[in-house]
């Protein structure tokens, strides 16, 4: 398979195959997108043009007996959610609420998105949890056009978050650390599903949430354990994950509770062909999307 991600501005690829249910990485990509394909139009009726220059660079590389394309995108194509809705709801009325909540939060935008629903799993509270992603409609429709037309067969989409948190969903409560460009990307997970993520921050030698997306009581929860961690303290009661070098000042505060993390090399378990040689200076972290999706295909 191709797996694909976009984010941050780069584009990231790798071709595998799954042998005797092991993955075997043939090779892995990354590029650079010029500044002005970072926040593409996904209105615009050039779309297909643009995806074609992005794209036509890892659809060259892949094989021609290669048909399964798998894309992640990021926040800037992919808009993604984690919404509660009352348990109390019947199936329709649930239906009824995400619509109506969706389209009070995309106003105008409203008639031309497609929207992709599915259910967590749920603890013993009042709400269930619904991941809800939104996609141009123009945009949706010109990505499949442009790979079919390219012979190729697109069997998954899904927002980067989605693809980060196959890599590291704990059973217990937990969350993970992403280095995401300059700054940090953390995924809330409890009982073996991603409940909620955000972008934290260091602030006075502690972390700190801004905008969270999901539970947000569970985050916090989280988060005040975290900080709570002192270097002789004994091993805490949640799984706590880094992938990638966190940048600034995240780097001390890992370093402070470094016995408490566990750090996540995304490809470490593949199986890589010699002729992957990736250059310099390149962080195996970048490429977290990709093996998420390559992890899907042992599913």
């Amino acid at each position: 398979m191709l797996a694909i991600s976009i984010r941050s501005g780069w584009l990231r690829y790798a071709h595998a195959d799954v042998v005797d249910e092991a993955i075997v990485l043939n090779s892995l990509i990354a590029t650079k997108l010029s500044k002005e394909f970072h926040r593409p139009d996904m209105r615009s009726v050039d779309l297909s043009v643009v995806l074609g220059v992005i794209l036509q660079e890892a659809l060259r590389a892949c094989p021609d007996y290669e048909k399964e394309i798998s894309l992640s995108l990021d926040e800037r194509w992919v808009d993604f959610q984690i919404i509660p809705v009352d348990k109390k709801l019947n199936a329709e009325e649930q239906e009824a609420y995400l619509n109506w909540f969706m389209e009070r939060r995309l106003g105008s935008l409203w008639p031309s998105s497609s929207l992709f629903f599915s259910q967590v799993e749920s603890n013993a509270s009042e709400q269930n949890w619904v991941v809800a992603s939104v996609m141009a409609k123009n945009a949706l429709h010109s990505l499949r056009s442009f790979v079919e037309t390219a012979r190729k067969n697109p069997v998954w989409l899904e927002p980067s978050t989605l693809s980060m948190a196959r890599l590291v969903t704990t059973d217990g409560p937990g969350v993970s650390f992403f280095k995401d460009h300059r700054s940090v990307r953390a995924l809330f997970f409890y009982g073996g599903t991603l409940r909620a993520f955000g972008y934290p921050q260091i602030r006075n030698s502690q972390i700190s949430m801004g905008a969270i997306t999901g539970d947000k009581d569970l985050a916090v929860s989280i988060i005040r354990m975290v900080n709570a961690l002192q270097p002789g303290s004994t091993m805490s009661s949640i799984d706590i994950r880094t992938v990638g070098e966190l940048p600034g000042k995240w780097r001390a505060y890992v370093s402070s509770r470094k016995r408490h993390l566990e750090k996540i090399s995304p490809i470490s378990g593949f199986k890589k062909s010699r002729r992957i040689k990736l250059k310099k200076g390149t962080d195996e972290s970048d490429f977290s999307e990709v093996a998420g999706l390559l992890l899907r295909s042992l599913t």
